[in-house]
């Protein structure tokens, strides 16, 4: 069994994996990054589905999904939109809850994932210009 799904680079910064562990980060230094941002829904898509890419895109953390990320993306929506359904199967709840994971979604990954407020100057005099 592979183990659990290996957590994104900009997931695990934003949380502050990294200051804990910075050969992590090493570790990860030729990884691709987020490029672009999302965008919109894909033509394809009808008018349900749009809005249901809207809807999770609303939710997103910033800088976690990209351009590159939207064809997981459209799975996502395609399963969400399935699972609203009243005739949904089962495996789709799970399949849905496994892909939000994913995106740092959920409740439990969520949890992990801190986007922090600016680092505020530790000087009490910064204010004044004195270093």
């Amino acid at each position: 069994m592979p183990g659990r799904p290996r957590k994104p680079s900009n997931i695990l910064d934003i949380s502050g994996a990294f200051k804990a562990h910075p050969e992590r980060k090493a570790a990860r230094a030729n990884e691709p990054e987020v490029v672009g941002e999302l965008g919109d829904a894909p033509d394809w898509m009808t008018k349900e589905q749009k809005s249901i890419w809207r809807e999770i895109a609303k939710e997103m953390h910033k800088n976690v999904c990209g351009e590159q990320d939207r064809q997981q993306f459209a799975s996502l929506v395609l399963v969400t939109e399935r699972i609203r359904k009243p005739d949904a199967p089962i495996a789709a709840f799970a399949e849905q809850r496994m892909m939000l994971s994913r995106f740092g979604l959920n409740p439990a990954d969520r949890s992990r994932v801190q986007q922090g407020n600016p680092k505020k100057d530790d000087n009490p005099f910064a204010e004044f210009g004195v270093n």
